[in-house]
């Protein structure tokens, strides 16, 4: 009788382990899953702030080139005006050198050309002042 009553309660204790080992690993196998959906709930916020960083990061380069070529552009665009006035300069200075007089006319239309360009110049100046005051308001 003894035999069979350490026997029952060893298959007792037997099924209780079981019991417990089974809800261990559903305990497990639940953190497993929330960890699982935390992980990938912060795997999807990351993925989007990389999209987020990617494309601002797109827009800073066209931005920049933007700026470079408008750089560029205005560079040339005062350079050539200037260019033009100190070669009619120039050439005033040189025939006012010479041993012929110049004639007025010759002279008038250098000087139209120097002023012309003066002007252009400005309203370059103006145009970008007045961009800059536009865009930082």
């Amino acid at each position: 009788k003894l035999k069979q009553f350490v026997t029952k309660k060893s298959g007792y204790n037997t099924n209780i382990t079981k019991y417990i080992n089974k809800a261990g690993i559903l305990r497990a196998k639940y953190k497993v899953q929330v960890l699982d959906k935390l992980v990938n709930e912060r795997t999807k916020e990351l993925q989007e702030e990389i999209r987020k960083n990617t494309e601002l990061h797109n827009k800073n380069i066209k931005l920049e080139r933007s700026k470079n070529n408008y750089f560029i552009n205005i560079s040339h665009e005062l350079r050539t005006p200037l260019n033009i006035i100190s070669s009619t300069n120039q050439l005033i200075q040189g025939l006012a050198r010479g041993k012929n007089d110049i004639k007025k006319e010759k002279l008038n239309h250098y000087i139209d050309i120097s002023q012309r360009n003066c002007n252009r110049l400005l309203d370059l100046i103006n145009n970008i002042l007045d961009k800059s005051i536009s865009s930082s308001i």
